[in-house]
C-alpha cells in the first residue's frame, strides 16, 4: 500500500467521536457545514503529505493521523478545516473494502503490543515513562475497542484514542491538563501492554534513603512481631498500660520507617487497647486479636517483600481532572482510632455517574495547636474559592473548574479550583443505582473487597439502599448504640448502626424522631461494610421524593432531654472511617448464623483460639485446646486440610506466631464463606 493510501484509509476509518476527542462539538458542528456547503475543494498528493483546500485554506495531513495534521489557518491546535477535511475523508472509504479486516481498534491494539520496550522507550523517555508507570499503577483503567483503541481513566476524566496507523505520535488525548498528555499516553500504551502480557517496570533509583531503609524496617519489623507475640503470650485480658505505650511508640517508628499502613494499624491496636482497660462500651477483645493477625499478617508481608500496596503512602498524589459537575449528598464529622479527626463531604459527580469525597482531617495529638475541630469545620469558609462553606457544598448543586483528585476521587483543597454553585440539591440531581436487594449489595461489597492485604476501593461503600419495611429499636443503653433493621424485598435483613458518641449524637437524635410517614418510600444514602459475614449501614442522609436530609449537623432538640439511658461522658472512639486513611474500622457485632458446616467449623475454631488469646498461652486453656483441635479433625474430614494443619500446629506447639497466623488464615476463611 502506498504513503497516500496509507493516509486516505487511515482518515477514512475515523469516526465522530475520534474527532471530537481532538477537538470540541462546537468546532464539529462548524466543520460539518463547511463540509455541506461544499467547502473542501481541491486534494492533491505532494512529497508524504496529503494537501487539501477547505474554505481558502490548506490541510496537510500525515501518517501519524489527524492530532498531527497543520493548517495554514492562524488557529493552534486542530481547527475546523482540519476537521472538515478529516470529514470529507470518512465519506470516501478505502478502495479496497475487506469484511474480514479487523477493526481500527484491534489493528491499534496490534501496532502498540508489536513494539518493543525500546522503542516506547526511545519515544517517551524514562522520565516520562515512570510517571506513566505510577498513574497506570495508582488509578483504575479500562480500555475497548472500537474504531480505536479507547482507553480510560474514569477518575481521571482522561480519554485516551489510539487511531490505528498513526503510531505512538497520533495517540489523542482528552481530559487532562496539555501538559500532561505525554503521560497520560505512555500510561494507556503501558497498560495495554501489560493486559497483553507485555510488562514492563522502571528500573530503581539508587538513593541513600533507599539503601538505608531496608535495616531500619527489617529491626523494627522484629521488633513489632516480638511485641505481638509477647502480649498473645501474656493473654489479651491483662493488657498492662506499658505495653499500650509500646504500640504508641512503634507507630511512631512505623511512621519514620515510611511503612505508613503499619503506622495506622498499631495506633488502632493501641486505642483498642485503651478503650479495653478503660471498660468501654465497644472494646472488644476479639477485634483486638483480629487488628493483632492483621498486623502480625503485614509484618510478615513486608518481611518478604515490601510491596507499595503493603507500606501505604503518607499522602495521596492527586492530578487536576478539568471541570466536574457536582452533587452535595452527605456530610459528617468522624474520629478513626488510628488518631485522626476530620469532616467528609459526599458529593455525587453527574458527568461520571460515581462518588466523590472531600476530606480534611488533623492527627487528634496536635488538635488543641492546630485549632482544628471537625463540627466547627462545617460552617467555616471554603473548601474551594466561591464556595462559602462546606455546609453550603453539602447541599448544593455546584461545578468546580481545575478539579484535582486522588485515584479514590477524593477532592483536593486546592486554592486553584473554583466553585460554582447552581443550586439547591434534589433527588432528580442523584444518579446512583439504588438497591432493593440486599443480595445484590452483597456482591458490590464482593467485587470491591479483595482477599488478604490487598487495598480497597472505598468508593464501593458508599451505596443508596431502599427497605421495604423498617424495623425500628430504641438506643440500647447496653451497648450505647442505635440499632434498626431493614430489610428489603426478598426478606433479607440490613443493619443500620450508630455508636454514641458527641459526633455521632446529631444523628441518632434525628433518626429517632423520623415519623412513619418520613420513612415511606424513602431510600438511605450510607456507607456500608461487612463486619464478621452481616451487613451493616452508617446512615448519611435520608432521600425522600422532594428532598435530601443530611443526619449529622442537625439542630439537637432543645426543648427535651436525652434518655436516662444516654451516658453522661462519650466514649473518645467511634465506629467512622478516616477518608485520608482510607481504612474500614470493624465495630462489635454478633456473628452471623452459621449456613453451612464450613462455616460453624470455622466459627467454633476462631471461638477456641480467641478465648486460647484472651486467658494467655501461659495457663494453657486445655478446654480450648481441645475444642480447637475437634475443630481441626472436623475441617480435615471435610478436605479443609491446609487450615487443619494450621489448626494442629497452633493447638500442639502453642506459640504465639502459630496462633497469630491461624488467626489470620481463619479470618480469611470467614470472610471467603461470607461471600
Amino acid at each position: 500500500m502506498s504513503t497516500e493510501a496509507s493516509i486516505r484509509g487511515l482518515h477514512a476509518s475515523l469516526s465522530i467521536e475520534t474527532l471530537e476527542a481532538l477537538s470540541n462539538k462546537g468546532l464539529m458542528r462548524r466543520a460539518q457545514k463547511d463540509l455541506e456547503r461544499g467547502e473542501v475543494t481541491h486534494a492533491e498528493w505532494s512529497g508524504n503529505v496529503l494537501l487539501l483546500t477547505v474554505s481558502g485554506q490548506c490541510v496537510s495531513l500525515v501518517e501519524a493521523g489527524p492530532a498531527k495534521a497543520t493548517c495554514t489557518c492562524p488557529a493552534t491546535g486542530v481547527c475546523q478545516h482540519i476537521l472538515a477535511a478529516c470529514l470529507h475523508l470518512m465519506q470516501q472509504p478505502p478502495e479496497t473494502a475487506d469484511a474480514q479486516q479487523p477493526s481500527g481498534g484491534e489493528r491499534a491494539h496490534a501496532e502498540w503490543t508489536a513494539l518493543s520496550d525500546e522503542d516506547v522507550i526511545a519515544y517517551y523517555g524514562m522520565p516520562d515513562l515512570r510517571i506513566a508507570h505510577e498513574l497506570a499503577h495508582t488509578q483504575e483503567v479500562t480500555f475497548h475497542l472500537d474504531d480505536a483503541l479507547v482507553v480510560t481513566f474514569p477518575g481521571l476524566n482522561a480519554e485516551v484514542r489510539g487511531v490505528p496507523g498513526a503510531g505512538l505520535s497520533g495517540i489523542i488525548v482528552r481530559g487532562p491538563a496539555e501538559k500532561r498528555h505525554r503521560h497520560f499516553a505512555a500510561a494507556a500504551v503501558l497498560t495495554v501492554r501489560a493486559r497483553a502480557g507485555i510488562r514492563w517496570a522502571p528500573p530503581a533509583i539508587k538513593s541513600d534513603a533507599t539503601t538505608k531503609a531496608p535495616g531500619h524496617r527489617d529491626s523494627l519489623l522484629r521488633t513489632v512481631a516480638a511485641t505481638l507475640e509477647e502480649i498473645l503470650g501474656a493473654g489479651l485480658a491483662r493488657l498492662p498500660p506499658a505495653m499500650i505505650e509500646r504500640l504508641d511508640a512503634l507507630s511512631v517508628s512505623a511512621q519514620t520507617a515510611e511503612l505508613h499502613r503499619l503506622n495506622l494499624l498499631l495506633q488502632r491496636l493501641a486505642s483498642q487497647a485503651c478503650d479495653w482497660q478503660l471498660r468501654r462500651p465497644h472494646a472488644d477483645l476479639s477485634e483486638i486479636f483480629e487488628n493483632m493477625a492483621t498486623a502480625y499478617a503485614l509484618v510478615q508481608a513486608l518481611m518478604t517483600k515490601p510491596q507499595a500496596h503493603l507500606t501505604g503512602v503518607a499522602r495521596e498524589s492527586y492530578v487536576e481532572v478539568g471541570a466536574l459537575n457536582l452533587v452535595g449528598v452527605a456530610a459528617w464529622p468522624w474520629r478513626t482510632l488510628s488518631g485522626y479527626e476530620g469532616l467528609t463531604l459526599l458529593l455525587w459527580d453527574q458527568g461520571n455517574a460515581s462518588w466523590a469525597t472531600w476530606s480534611e482531617a488533623r492527627p487528634r495529638a496536635f488538635q488543641g495547636m492546630s485549632g482544628f475541630n471537625a463540627v466547627a469545620r462545617y460552617t467555616q469558609a471554603g473548601p474551594w474559592e466561591g464556595a462559602e462553606s462546606p455546609a453550603q457544598i453539602s447541599r448544593s448543586r455546584f461545578r468546580i473548574t481545575k478539579a484535582r483528585k486522588n485515584r479514590w476521587s477524593r477532592l483536593s483543597s486546592s486554592t486553584q479550583t473554583r466553585a460554582l454553585v447552581t443550586g439547591v440539591t434534589t433527588p432528580a440531581d442523584l444518579g446512583a443505582p439504588v438497591i432493593e436487594d440486599w443480595a445484590m449489595l452483597d456482591a458490590l461489597l464482593d467485587k470491591a473487597t479483595p482477599p488478604g492485604l490487598r487495598e480497597r476501593d472505598p468508593r464501593a461503600a458508599f451505596q443508596v439502599v431502599k427497605p421495604a419495611q423498617w424495623l425500628r429499636q430504641p438506643f440500647d443503653p447496653i451497648t450505647q448504640s442505635l440499632s434498626w433493621l431493614l430489610r428489603d424485598t426478598a426478606g433479607g435483613l440490613l443493619e443500620l448502626h450508630l455508636t454514641f458518641d458527641e459526633l455521632n449524637q446529631p444523628a441518632i437524635e434525628r433518626l429517632e424522631k423520623l415519623t412513619p410517614q418520613d420513612l415511606e418510600g424513602g431510600t438511605l444514602v450510607g456507607r456500608c461494610q461487612r463486619i464478621h459475614g452481616r451487613l451493616r449501614l452508617f446512615p448519611l442522609a435520608l432521600i425522600s421524593s422532594t428532598k435530601v436530609t443530611g443526619f449529622f449537623f442537625a439542630a439537637p432538640a432543645t426543648t427535651s432531654q436525652r434518655p436516662a439511658s444516654t451516658p453522661q461522658q462519650a466514649p473518645s472512639n467511634t465506629d467512622e472511617v478516616g477518608q485520608e486513611q482510607q481504612e474500614l474500622e470493624p465495630e462489635e457485632t454478633p456473628n452471623p448464623v452459621p449456613t453451612s458446616a464450613l462455616t460453624q467449623i470455622v466459627l467454633s475454631a476462631t471461638s477456641s483460639l480467641e478465648w486460647m488469646a484472651e486467658t494467655g498461652l501461659q495457663n494453657r486453656n486445655h478446654e480450648a485446646r481441645s475444642r480447637l483441635q475437634e475443630a481441626g479433625f472436623s475441617l480435615d474430614k471435610l478436605g479443609a486440610r491446609s487450615l487443619a494443619h494450621l489448626i494442629d500446629l497452633a493447638a500442639t506447639n502453642q506459640e504465639p506466631s502459630s496462633l497469630m497466623k491461624l488467626r489470620w488464615m481463619l479470618l480469611l476463611a470467614e470472610r471467603s464463606l461470607a461471600k
